[in-house]
């Protein structure tokens, strides 16, 4: 990669020398010793780098892909960290929706033979990764949790597995349809959860609480804003749904491929199938 680089400097240094200078003698002239002025001079008037352009075995689309999803990953290790979606079923449809973009930037080619492999040899490192923050998190829990609450085991990675594998052997064998597969993944998770929690009665994120949110997973609903007035809070479903949306619109851009397995943070497409809505 490092021809790559030298490459661009070279396109900098060039544009550089062949800038107009309208600036000096002018109220304006100190702009020439703004460095950011300077570097956005650069970009507008230095053509981009392919994502094809090759230094070696990888590409700088390599680099970039590799970048997202190190980007989504830590956004992962960021929420389970702060308590957030650390559960068996959370993780799984989380990191099945990561995983099914990954996999789908391999298949089109987005991505090297050399990356790809590393990218796949890495993959069960980075969810040890995640389920291994959640299981700190409870340990944190059991040590302040109130007398009388219920047990709060370590993740089952067993349960885990088994909800992540049902989306992931539904994306490869329906032809790469990842709202149907996180739909089965839905189908499976209800049953698999509720068979644990009826195998331990006293773990409540086995129990009701699960019970609920699939039972919500399809709805969304109308809460109040910070102004009073009322917004559309979207459904888990919908939030997979314009994350994948969102990815497959900007697959072919350098824009950022939004690898990140939420699209609750952006603008919604349009209405899916499979939702409801709540007053």
């Amino acid at each position: 990669m490092e021809s790559l680089f030298s490459q661009r400097v070279q396109d900098f240094q060039s544009v550089q020398s062949q800038m107009p200078d309208t600036l000096t003698g002018t109220q304006d002239e100190w702009l020439l010793n703004q460095d950011q002025y300077m570097a956005s001079r650069l970009r507008e008037a230095a053509a981009p780098i392919s994502d094809s352009a090759s230094g070696g075995k990888l590409k700088l689309g390599d680099l970039r892909a590799a970048g997202e999803i190190a980007g989504a990953y830590q956004e992962m290790y960021q929420r389970v960290s702060e308590g957030s979606g650390g559960d068996e079923a959370f993780l799984a449809l989380d990191l099945s929706m990561i995983d099914m973009k990954t996999e789908t930037l391999i298949q089109k080619g987005v991505v090297s033979e050399t990356m790809a492999g590393m990218l796949q040899g890495s993959l069960e490192q980075r969810h040890q990764a995640v389920m291994d923050l959640a299981d700190q998190r409870l340990a944190d829990r059991r040590e302040h949790a109130l007398s009388g609450q219920g047990p709060m085991p370590n993740l089952d990675r067993g349960l885990f597995q088994s909800i992540y594998d049902s989306v992931l052997g539904s994306f490869r064998q329906n032809g790469g349809d990842a709202l149907a597969a996180i739909r089965d993944g839905v189908a499976f998770g209800k049953t698999a959860t509720a068979q644990a929690g009826r195998n331990h009665t006293k773990v409540s994120r086995w129990g009701v609480s699960k019970a609920d949110y699939w039972e919500r997973f399809y709805t969304s609903c109308e809460v109040s804003d910070w102004h009073g007035g009322k917004r559309t809070q979207k459904s888990e479903y919908e939030k997979y749904a314009d994350s994948w949306q969102h990815f497959v619109t900007t697959l072919s851009g350098l824009d950022g491929r939004f690898l990140a397995p939420s699209g609750e943070n952006i603008p919604s497409y349009n209405r899916h199938g499979f939702l409801n809505v709540m007053g």
